[in-house]
């Protein structure tokens, strides 16, 4: 049987930065635990934005800089979205990760999971 995306998504261990960090800061710490992306998250501890190892150094503050609402996917749809559905999503998107929201909870779908979920047949 064939798995979704939900299957493969990480749900733990996210790296999180407050928002009153600046774009330079968030990446010297990517570079630091060798991820791809960390989540900005608000006052309120809410998830506002994602940094990736691809955005530019800057000074900018990250509330400024995760000016545009964070596009998430509910679990639900995660659930029904295969790799085609997946890889269709992420280049319309120009997104390398989709981030999923299930209730309170935030995980992310990398290419690096759609890869996995590919060799593996799903």
């Amino acid at each position: 049987m064939k798995k979704s995306i939900a299957c493969y998504t990480t749900f733990e261990n996210l790296l999180t930065i407050d928002w009153n960090k600046s774009v330079s800061f968030a990446l010297r710490k990517i570079r630091e635990f060798s991820k791809s992306c960390l989540l900005v998250v608000n006052k309120e501890g809410g998830v506002i934005g994602i940094v990736t190892e691809n955005d530019k150094e800057s000074d900018q503050k990250l509330d400024e800089f995760c000016q545009r609402p964070l596009k998430t996917i509910s679990l639900e749809e995660g659930k029904g979205m295969n790799s085609i559905k997946a890889a269709q999503y992420m280049r319309e998107n120009g997104f390398h990760r989709i981030v999923i929201k299930d209730g309170e909870k935030i995980g992310i779908f990398t290419s690096t999971d759609f890869i996995k979920m590919v060799a593996e047949g799903d």
